[in-house]
């Protein structure tokens, strides 16, 4: 009898494992899923917050048909419109909310003459491949805003899986003469200078006579 339990309980470890076998296995188990989930959740947990105000994003401000003093200050006209080109990209410490309207104010002493709305072209770099991604912008003259990614486009889901999204958005603005700092954003800072309008030349017509 005893030696038919030993022989039993010889095949059942054999088949099964010995108790300190099984304890292994399920210890290498639990570490398996708990480095899996912590390669999942880490994305997360690094990416920074989403957001739909583009002034986090801001990271440079151009304005064209301006020309730089030494000091890097704009010499610009009041009431005179320039293309003004800001750029923008995610960050770890800002996602874009692909989902929602995007929006940005323009600051203080930059004026919009007239709406402008129209389609954009969003470049994705994603695996190694560039993919297009349409969206679409409105700027009113409240200096407001509006960017909207087309969430039906066919690459939208590369977009979606990208975190180091970049775009630049080309504007026509104007300076009003109120402000000599311009702030882009919290960071981002351009001094203007204002050149007085070169007054119009005077044409001076003078008649008489004269004795021979």
């Amino acid at each position: 009898m005893n030696s038919t339990s030993s022989k039993n309980s010889r095949i059942e470890r054999a088949v099964h494992g010995s108790p300190r076998h099984r304890s292994l296995v399920l210890l290498l188990s639990v570490v398996v899923v708990l480095i899996t989930a912590y390669f999942l959740i880490l994305p997360a947990l690094t990416l920074g917050n989403e957001s739909t105000d583009l002034s986090d994003f801001l990271y440079n401000a151009v304005i064209t048909g301006a020309t730089q003093n030494a000091e890097g200050n704009y010499e610009v006209e009041a009431g005179k419109e320039y293309n003004i080109i800001l750029s923008f990209s995610e960050s770890s410490a800002h996602q874009f909310d692909n989902h929602a309207t995007l929006t940005y104010q323009m600051p203080d002493g930059l004026t919009i003459l007239s709406r402008q709305t129209g389609e954009m072209t969003i470049n994705i770099v994603y695996k190694g491949r560039t993919y297009q991604v349409g969206a679409t912008y409105d700027l009113g003259t409240d200096g407001k805003l509006e960017i909207k990614f087309d969430e039906n486009d066919p690459d939208f889901h590369h977009l979606e899986n990208s975190t180091n999204v970049s775009f630049r958005f080309s504007y026509n603005g104007a300076f009003d003469g109120s402000e000599e700092n311009i702030l882009f954003s919290e960071d981002i800072e351009r001094d203007v200078i204002f050149d007085e309008p070169e007054p119009g030349q005077v044409y001076v017509s003078k008649s008489g006579t004269f004795d021979e």
